[in-house]
């Protein structure tokens, strides 16, 4: 079984609802075919209040989810706290990607240009209902992309680089960056 490190966390699910009386929580994985629960020994559960590495001491399947229990979780109100969780594995133990295909949050880190000119960086991602976002900081502006035909022109691993269609139309956020505190 791997073993949980420092490296990069992905996140491959989300904790449900509590199962049962002793501990063990629904979960919603993002790809619902996975086996990785079943090959970690550790996960980690994030939340705003912080992280929390905890064993997998068993998984098994429950139509398109899965029920997992967790080391030290041994009753349905601790469940019940981890309920809406982060779940989160390291990068590594994750599979080899097909051969054209990738892990969107292998997007984060790229730079971003639109017409080879430089936009920002890929900061984060997120799944809109089926597609996949990410999020462009521009150091002024974060700009949210869908990962899609018509956005995305080219992904070059090697320069690590993403190629945007034009791209004015998306939503944009002002970056906090660099406001002071509003004086009365």
């Amino acid at each position: 079984m791997a073993q949980l490190s420092f490296e990069r966390l992905v996140e491959i699910g989300v904790v449900g609802r509590p199962h049962g009386l002793r501990g063990e929580a629904n979960v919603r994985l993002h790809n619902d075919k996975s086996d990785i629960l079943g090959r970690v020994s550790t996960v980690v559960l994030a939340t705003a209040a912080g992280e929390e590495h905890l064993a997998v001491v068993g998984v098994k399947r429950k139509g398109e989810g899965v029920i997992v229990r967790f080391e030290g979780v041994d009753d349905r109100d601790d469940a019940d706290v981890r309920k809406g969780a982060r779940l989160l594995v390291p990068r590594a133990v994750l599979p080899a990607p097909e051969p054209g295909e990738f892990y969107v949050d292998d997007l984060i880190g790229l730079e971003a240009s639109v017409g080879g000119v430089r936009m920002g960086c890929v900061t984060q991602t997120r799944d809109a209902g089926g597609v996949e976002i990410v999020t462009v900081d521009t150091g002024a502006e974060t700009i949210e992309v869908p990962v899609a035909e018509d956005f995305v022109v080219a992904i070059d691993w090697d320069a690590r680089r993403i190629e945007l269609h034009d791209i004015d139309d998306l939503p944009r956020e002002r970056s906090r960056k660099g406001r002071g505190a509003d004086h009365a």
